[in-house]
């Protein structure tokens, strides 16, 4: 019996190696951007912060009958415009390099009326994606994995990007008063205030 090799089927990783490959990811990309952007001449800084939060998706496929998952980075995303110098197709040509630096390949790459949007995929199925127009906008998704035990809340956000997507709890608060229910307990119907009503009003 003849014949080449038999393919082997990729098997997929665990949430842990996933999500330290979304990590590397976007840690070159930022930084190749960053440093490519950095302020001369009186130019603004490309300033990157996370505008919207990571999560964990399922993928919509399946490994030996179990259903993989993937991970999706946080938005990460320019404060700004994107400066005129240097010009967004060479903020693209950067990011093309430092993405195959680390394996990806583009595979898409397109214009819809003056946006920028280009795509790049792994091997593995790891895809990054950048847009380019009013924001610089960079996202990382993490090839398929197997469902699995991990400790803690790990972020794949670069240390370089600035977290602000929400402020830290103040303990002093006071909460939010809860929406009066349309009928008491009793059963009666809740009238309107009467003027002996303990209403607070401000003089």
């Amino acid at each position: 019996m003849t014949g080449g090799p038999l393919a082997t089927e990729h098997v997929p990783s665990g949430p842990a190696e996933a999500r330290s490959r979304v990590h590397e990811i976007l840690s070159v990309v930022v930084d190749a951007l960053r440093t490519h952007a950095a302020p001369h001449a009186g130019a603004p800084d490309l300033e990157l912060i996370e505008h919207k939060p990571r999560r964990d998706r399922a993928s919509g496929t399946r490994y030996l009958g179990v259903r993989t998952i993937q991970h999706v980075s946080a938005l990460i995303g320019s404060t700004a415009a994107p400066p005129a110098s240097p010009s967004p197709a060479s903020l693209l040509r950067v990011a093309d390099r430092a993405l195959r630096g680390v394996g990806l390949a583009m595979s898409e790459d397109g214009e819809v009326s003056g946006v920028r949007t280009r795509v790049w995929e792994g091997p593995e199925g790891d895809r990054a994606e950048v847009v380019v127009g009013a924001r610089l906008l960079l996202r990382v998704i993490s090839a398929p994995f197997l469902p699995g035990v991990e400790q803690g809340d790990v972020s794949t956000t670069p240390s370089a990007v600035r977290r602000v997507l929400r402020p830290a709890p103040n303990p002093h608060a006071v909460p939010a008063a809860l929406p009066m229910p349309a009928v008491a307990p009793a059963g009666i119907p809740i009238s309107a205030p009467t003027p002996e009503s303990s209403v607070l009003t401000e003089n």
